[in-house]
């Protein structure tokens, strides 16, 4: 099989996987939450607002139709409104998109940066006194969960020693950069603002912890 081939073949397999994502998301919402009109419109909600809601969403409808509509508002762009915030969601994933995509890029940075001359360092001096302390590091991260990690970095580094921020994209006492891609290091780089690019560095490095801890072991195995 060409390359032609082979990448028509992984396209039209894109189709009964997004098909099946999108109808495992569907069950698990409807069974996890055996009541939305009531989760949505919470507790005290009047019985004329739980009709409103269950009415413009269909929620009364037979599943099969209820899918439809989901399918439905996927493709046309209408995912619904948070009911956390009361804004739309395509909105909150523009919005806190690009902070995602900068994280998953510093996370993979580091995780490449560290990772692979430690797992080098592995194969090359396996079964020495080096390769111990490596392995314990190695076994750790895999052992370990995630969420407990990050806590353990976020209790050394931010409460006892207070080398790197808690929390956030940059600190509160600075103004965000001029928004040109939403990333805050790229935007400050490309504006010159140099207290928000050392700010949001740190707090990047910060948050990158956890997905840099998971990856480690990766780079350890490709070594």
């Amino acid at each position: 099989m060409g390359i032609g081939g082979f990448i028509a073949r992984r396209a039209l397999l894109t189709i009964p996987v997004f098909f099946g994502v999108t109808f495992l998301t569907f069950f698990i919402s409807h069974v996890a939450v055996p009541n939305p009109v009531l989760a949505w419109a919470g507790e005290k909600a009047s019985p004329q607002t739980l009709q409103a809601i269950a009415a413009e969403y269909h929620l009364k409808a037979p599943l099969y139709l209820q899918y439809y509509y989901y399918m439905s508002g996927l493709f046309e762009g209408n995912w619904g409104v948070s009911p956390v915030v009361h804004l739309p969601v395509l909105q909150l994933i523009e919005t806190y998109f690009p902070a995602t995509i900068e994280l998953s890029i510093a996370a993979l940075i580091l995780s490449l940066v560290i990772g692979l001359p430690i797992g080098v360092l592995s194969a090359l001096w396996s079964g020495r006194r080096l390769d111990y302390p490596i392995r314990v590091l190695y076994l750790t991260g895999i052992a370990s969960p995630p969420f407990l990690v990050a806590l353990g970095f976020q209790l050394v580094f931010a409460y006892y020693f207070r080398i790197l921020p808690s929390q956030g994209q940059l600190s509160p006492s600075l103004a965000p950069p001029a928004h040109i891609t939403g990333m805050y290091i790229v935007d400050s780089l490309l504006t010159h603002n140099w207290p928000d690019l050392v700010s949001s560095v740190r707090h990047i490095i910060a948050t990158s912890n956890r997905a840099l801890y998971n990856n480690l072991p990766n780079r350890f195995q490709d070594n």
